[in-house]
This record gives structure tokens, C-alpha cells and sequence, in this order.
């Protein structure tokens, strides 16, 4: 399931669109334990997820997460949601490191 990024070098997993409740699959405890086997093999585990506000695959994910990055598009995307998806984040303690 681990594939190869020719251009990078890096390893990934991509996500199937047909995966029944995802949310499921993220927060589960195999989750957990696929990361913690991933921070065993690698130097950065990197999760990317959808929009905070579109789904709860962040929400799900970061309790798995050492450190959350959260992207936000310039000048696009409103402050209120921007002001909604950290209070999301932060009710579940998620580690917030920092918005770009």
C-alpha cells in the first residue's frame, strides 16, 4: 500500500475514494498504531488532510499527531472559518504548532 514518489523520494499512502466511513478508519486504534509503526520506520510521518471544516478527518487525525500545521488559503478563505477550525482543533487538544 506504500508507494514510491519517484520525484521526492518520498513514501506514501494515498487515500481510496471508496474507503466506507474514513472517519472510522482515522480515529481507530489501528490508526494509532499504524503511526506509531511509521514513527519507527521514518523521520517525519507527514498526515494531510481535508478542509477542517469539510469533514472531521483532521479532527479524527489528530490525536495522532504530534504537531498540527494548519494551511489556510490567503485572502480566500474567511477569518470566522479560519477562527471555527482552530476552536475545533483545540476542544479535542489537538497540539496546534502554528497556521500558515
Amino acid at each position: 500500500v506504500i508507494q514510491l514518489d519517484e520525484a521526492s523520494g518520498a513514501h506514501l499512502i494515498t487515500a481510496s475514494p471508496d474507503t466506507p466511513n474514513p472517519q472510522d478508519l482515522l480515529a481507530s486504534k489501528q490508526m494509532e498504531k499504524f503511526i506509531a509503526a511509521a514513527r519507527q520506520e521514518y523521520d517525519l510521518v507527514i498526515i494531510d488532510t481535508p478542509p477542517v471544516l469539510a469533514v472531521s478527518d483532521a479532527i479524527a487525525v489528530s490525536r495522532c499527531a504530534d504537531i498540527l500545521l494548519y494551511a489556510v488559503q490567503w485572502g480566500s478563505t474567511p477569518r470566522e472559518m479560519v477562527a471555527t477550525g482552530i476552536k475545533n482543533l483545540r476542544s479535542v487538544g489537538a497540539a496546534l504548532g502554528g497556521i500558515v
